[in-house]
């Protein structure tokens, strides 16, 4: 880059013109012949937080009312759909009156470890970009961490939906 897309690079991203912000994406990308269909340029504010809490009686949070993760994370859509999906089962549950309510109360308890993780991976500046070692015990190994349910917890549901570690 030489000194004038330096500068333009640190223009204010509303006050790019379409011709300026292709030579910015021309440049970034490093495809020169690069003819980008610009719609609209703008710009958003990051969020990376979560609720204080996810459930208050017969109401609860997910997805990005529960934690919002920035882009830069790569995982906001992931641990939403995840989120919903644990909570979803969970009330299906106890609704069709296979367990009891008490199963809910789980929800929060293993989901948060999961959101907190993806929710400062993506306020990290290097978050979507950090090393597979810095990575794999999280995401693969450590379960963020695993929850452990008491022992009388696996009589209510089969072995292959509860741990138990006793």
């Amino acid at each position: 880059m030489d000194g004038v897309e330096r500068d333009l690079a640190r223009q204010s991203v509303a006050s790019l013109t379409k011709e300026q912000a292709t030579r910015l994406i021309r440049l970034g990308s490093g495809l020169t012949d690069l003819e980008p269909r610009i719609e609209r340029i703008g710009t958003f504010t990051f969020a990376a937080q979560l609720a204080d809490r996810w459930r208050d009686g017969a109401v609860f949070l997910t997805g990005d009312a529960a934690h919002q993760i920035t882009p830069r994370g790569r995982t906001g859509m992931n641990t939403a759909i995840q989120s919903a999906h644990d909570l979803g089962w969970k009330l299906a549950w106890v609704l069709r009156g296979w367990t009891g309510p008490q199963l809910l109360d789980t929800y929060e308890t293993e989901r948060r470890p999961v959101a907190a993780h993806n929710v400062a991976r993506s306020a990290d500046p290097h978050g979507g970009t950090r090393l597979a070692a810095q990575e794999l015990p999280a995401d693969l190994g450590g379960r963020i961490p695993h929850v452990w349910l008491p022992s009388h917890a696996s009589a209510r549901c089969p072995p292959s939906t509860c741990s138990d570690a006793d």
